[in-house]
């Protein structure tokens, strides 16, 4: 109300910043309301109150998701923050690329298993553990992505590969190494370096301001 007086309501509503009074809006105006409606209920005598008096409660709660949103508009007043912020919204634009990558890795090497554990399971029978991590191309990929995240020790995966042979233990072993010494770090190293990049833009900025 304070700012609406000091600037004027086309000001307020159209001008610099706009949005964030819009949506300043509505929050204040359904937690007007939802008050109103609270103070008519008690004045009627209404304890529990009707069910159409519920639905209109129920639905200006909702608008208090927005107060999570509102409290964004500190990000700008505290850099370090800020800065924080950026890099993170930043860093995701290279993650779609990241996870492609991987996701190409994994399906190669997950071909590989399942084909070996297959012809395997075609001349000596099937075994559960190999068909429990290798039965299928779907269940190599994602045995292959918990083995370096961390939710699968890779230690059971690369047992189940040795009655089909230690060539293929080795290549197990191979692609440990090679998505944790050389993908991940990749990936890492393109993050880093895109968010210190993001921070040298936005100090650049606040030279420029």
């Amino acid at each position: 109300t304070i700012r609406i007086v000091a600037v004027g309501l086309y000001t307020y509503l159209f001008g610099k910043g706009a949005g964030w009074n819009w949506l300043d809006v509505l929050v204040v105006v359904p937690a007007w309301v939802e008050l109103a409606v609270d103070y008519w209920t008690d004045e009627q005598g209404m304890e529990g109150g009707s069910s159409s008096t519920f639905r209109i409660i129920r639905i200006f709660k909702i608008t208090r998701l927005l107060q999570v949103v509102r409290s964004l508009r500190i990000v700008k007043f505290i850099s370090a923050l800020r800065a924080l912020v950026m890099s993170v919204v930043d860093t995701t634009r290279q993650l779609l690329w990241a996870l492609i990558l991987l996701g190409l890795v994994q399906y190669s090497f997950g071909i590989l298993f399942t084909d070996a554990v297959l012809d395997y399971s075609a001349s000596n029978g099937p075994d559960a553990d190999q068909m429990k991590y290798f039965g299928t191309v779907f269940t190599s990929v994602m045995t292959l992505f918990r083995s370096i995240l961390g939710g699968l020790d890779w230690e059971y995966a690369a047992d189940a590969l040795v009655p089909v042979g230690w060539f293929w233990v080795q290549i197990f072993h191979l692609y440990i190494a090679f998505c944790g010494f050389a993908v991940l770090n990749v990936m890492t190293g393109v993050f880093v370096n895109s968010a210190i990049k993001t921070r040298e833009r936005d100090h650049e900025t606040l030279i420029q301001n």
